[in-house]
């Protein structure tokens, strides 16, 4: 999980704060198939506001899900600006929050 970047706190084993690459997000996590449809006119909106401040508000949170031993990591809040970095060419810092071996059933 270091490909996340670097790590800031553990909560415990299977809770842990990073800061990352907005590059390194966008390549190892994908949209978590329970969330909402996106809004297009808010990630451009979010795209305006990031591109405006360099700033990217808050903390996205990622689940990491392990089934029949493949691993795979699902951004269950923060889609939208995870959609909106993955729309700008420029890198920027992001906090994540992961939290590890957890199912579909817990992150609900």
């Amino acid at each position: 999980m270091e490909f996340f970047g670097k790590r800031l706190h553990s909560y415990n084993d299977d809770e842990h704060l990073f800061l990352t690459n907005s590059k390194q997000l966008i390549n190892f996590t994908q949209n978590w198939k329970f969330n909402r449809p996106q809004d297009p006119t808010r990630i451009e909106e979010i795209c305006e506001y990031i591109e405006k401040t360099n700033n990217i508000d808050g903390i996205i949170y990622i689940g990491q899900l392990i089934k029949n031993k493949t691993i795979s990591y699902v951004c269950y809040d923060g889609n939208h600006r995870r959609s909106a970095l993955e729309k700008l060419e420029k890198e920027y810092y992001v906090l994540v929050h992961v939290l590890c071996n957890t199912t579909d059933f817990n992150i609900k």
